[in-house]
């Protein structure tokens, strides 16, 4: 799960807002998830935007949404705020319905969204 106390690295279930895009899936304002293995730093990660309640269990944060990207981590800019995110997760895997939703505190990046950064 994100590491909060450290604001300035991306790690999964983080937030990612577009400050700027020229790329028409992705304007202005959209938000992203960052996909991944939980508490695992990478070089980049798959980012999904307009996403779904996000998945989070022990091990991985996955997303429904589109479009997404893969992003470089060195392009994801601190905010150093921390907001709410809403996950779910299996609470009793034997069940059908047994997923339960929780808030968790994530760290919010900014992005400037250009073709460059998708190429």
């Amino acid at each position: 799960m994100s590491n909060t106390n450290d604001k300035s690295r991306p790690m999964p279930g983080d937030i990612v807002k577009i400050t700027h895009s020229n790329v028409p899936l992705v304007p202005t304002g959209t938000t992203g998830i960052i996909e991944g293995m939980v508490d695992k730093y990478e070089e980049e990660y798959l980012i999904v935007f307009n996403s779904e309640v996000p998945y989070m269990d022990d091990k991985y944060v996955k997303c429904t949404g589109k479009p997404a990207y893969f992003i470089k981590s060195c392009r994801l800019v601190s905010t150093s705020q921390v907001d709410k995110q809403l996950f779910w997760r299996w609470e009793n895997k034997i069940t059908k319905y047994g997923e339960t939703f929780y808030k968790k505190d994530v760290n919010i990046f900014n992005l400037e969204m250009t073709n460059s950064v998708i190429l």
